[in-house]
């Protein structure tokens, strides 16, 4: 078995355990965020997109949580609520331009005009938090 099919397995079983704790009623939001990235991993978008609402739905004011689901949002093509939810990622506290530009989840995102608009009031609010 080669590297990436061991990897594969290792995500669903992990899938599968996460998926077993949630339905036995362990609300654990850290669980929850896990489950998202693994979903989207496997390629099960949807399934990580609608964890990702949950998240956001949870924890609104979340960084984090809303830069994910900008994430899933542009996976699955609505672009205009991933730049909605960058918008309120920036504004909820998200500085990572690095992974913002390195993201390939957001490669969708890259050629419409409001990406370049993101990336420069990311770069003018970190120079301002530098200051």
């Amino acid at each position: 078995m080669d590297r990436k099919s061991l990897e594969d397995l290792a995500t669903e079983f992990r899938i599968g355990l996460f998926e077993t704790a949630l339905a036995l009623g362990r609300d654990d939001i850290s669980l929850m965020a896990e489950l998202a990235e693994l979903y989207t991993r496997a390629g099960r978008v949807r399934e990580g997109l609608a964890l990702d609402e949950a998240l956001v739905a949870r924890e609104p004011d979340n960084p984090i949580f809303r830069y994910n689901l900008a994430c899933s949002l542009a996976l699955v093509g609505r672009v205009d609520r991933a730049f909605d939810e960058l918008d309120r990622a920036v504004g909820s506290g998200f500085d990572d331009t690095k992974l913002l530009l390195e993201d390939r989840d957001l490669d969708r995102l890259r050629a419409d005009p409001r990406w370049r608009r993101l990336v420069e009031r990311l770069a003018q609010d970190g120079e301002a938090g530098e200051r």
